[in-house]
């Protein structure tokens, strides 16, 4: 389907499209699997951090950043640029995502089950993987509410992760990270 629509105007990417095509399509399921396990343990994750107050929270944090070492001076300074550079806004953003792929499993879920012609198969085991893959990159692309909120709240999430990568790649990303932090815990004693 994108090397279709890519042929008119690039038709180089329609050529590297087809070429990936076999590994797309042997790719696509596994990061189905991937995306679902990741899901599970965010669930998880969340369902801990709504249960537990938070000072205790900030205890748990405390106590995992004691077990990591002599890399806990750099896993702060990823975290203050993680929060700095969006991290904060972003939980609101991480849970429109959420609600969105909810949107679309229960969506595939549906399509699953579809039987148009009525001969008593699922359409989607009838199609090959090439059409199975169209019809469900357009059946998410369909199912999402708001594009442009999944856009921007994917972007946030980029921005905040590229931070945490300078911060991990380059020292003065570091010190101004530490800054950052030393600004934010003298903040409240020092006003």
């Amino acid at each position: 389907m994108a090397a279709s629509m890519a042929d008119s105007s690039t038709p180089q990417l329609a050529g590297a499209l087809r070429a990936l095509s076999p590994v797309l399509e042997l790719a696509l399921p596994i990061l189905g699997y991937l995306a679902m396990g990741y899901m599970q343990l965010y669930r998880a994750i969340y369902a801990a951090y709504l249960t537990l107050p938070r000072d205790e929270l900030q205890a748990v944090i405390g106590l995992v950043l004691c077990f990591f070492g002599g890399t806990f001076v750099t896993l702060i300074a990823a975290v203050e640029a993680f929060r700095t550079m969006g991290g904060e806004s972003l939980y609101d953003e991480v849970e429109y995502l959420k609600e969105q792929v909810s949107v679309v499993w229960a969506a595939n879920i549906r399509d699953e089950g579809l039987d148009d012609d009525k001969d008593g198969i699922a359409d989607v085991e009838q199609l090959s993987t090439t059409d199975l893959t169209k019809r469900k990159v357009s059946l998410a692309m369909v199912s999402i509410v708001d594009p442009s909120r999944v856009q921007t709240a994917v972007g946030k999430l980029w921005a905040a992760s590229l931070a945490v990568l300078a911060t991990l790649k380059l020292q003065f990303a570091q010190v101004a990270a530490y800054a950052l932090a030393l600004a934010g815990m003298l903040k409240f004693p020092v006003v």
